[in-house]
């Protein structure tokens, strides 16, 4: 008799030891997946201060290691963007930078993480890339940013993406090039008022002043 009270009281005990399983492996798969999206936000931020500290150095290359990834994916691609005057219809097109995080674990809103932008064009004093929390993950991108005055001078990252090889990202900067130089890159607008936004995109009117100098930074992403 007591050994058929001993079997079920084991049999029991086994009953709540495996139906706790699924939940502890849950709370621990969250809890890993929170320190691999800490990890690769904290590459990110790295990856654009450097990015941004190498705006119109020519030949500067660099590779960055990836984070291992178990819970959440990763993208990056480029998106093209343009910067037309109302008035004349003269403007200008480059490629903004895209690196994407994306996790079913992500917890939290949408929030800035580095500088308070969105990919359209920002004063001086916001960066030149930020990185954004989306609320299932995280994204890096490029915008432009404008220096006003007697012509207002905007500068952008032009980023051309190639498919990625092994599990890290490497950037080289190709070259510059400006409005100063090239006058395909110096708009004059009447009015002052340019269309700003992606293509395939919303776009937005933004008074930029009548004459726009653009000063591009040619980025390579593999």
């Amino acid at each position: 008799m007591q050994s058929l009270e001993l079997l079920v009281l084991v049999s029991f005990s086994l009953l709540i030891v495996f139906a706790a399983v699924p939940y502890i492996w849950q709370l621990a798969s969250a809890t890993m997946a929170q320190w691999e999206a800490r990890q690769f936000v904290t590459f990110m931020s790295t990856l654009a201060d450097s990015m941004e500290s190498d705006f119109g150095m020519a030949g500067v290359v660099r590779s960055y290691y990836m984070p291992s990834l178990v819970f959440g994916a990763f993208s990056v691609r480029s998106y093209p963007m343009y910067l037309v005057c109302q008035s004349t219809g003269a403007g200008v097109t480059f490629n903004s930078l895209y690196i994407w995080y994306n996790s079913s674990y992500i917890l939290g809103g949408a929030k800035p993480v580095r500088g308070e932008r969105s990919v359209a064009p920002a004063p001086l004093g916001q960066p030149l890339v930020a990185v954004n929390a989306t609320g299932m993950g995280y994204v890096l991108f490029t915008g432009p940013v404008y220096v006003p005055g007697q012509s207002t001078v905007l500068y952008v990252v032009n980023a051309t993406v190639s498919p990625l090889s092994g599990y890290a990202i490497t950037y080289r900067v190709v070259g510059v090039s400006d409005g100063y130089s090239n006058d395909r890159l110096r708009i004059d607008c009447p009015g002052g008022v340019f269309k700003v936004g992606l293509v395939g995109g919303p776009s937005y009117l933004y008074n930029l002043g009548t004459t726009v100098v653009v000063v591009s930074t040619q980025v390579a992403v593999s």
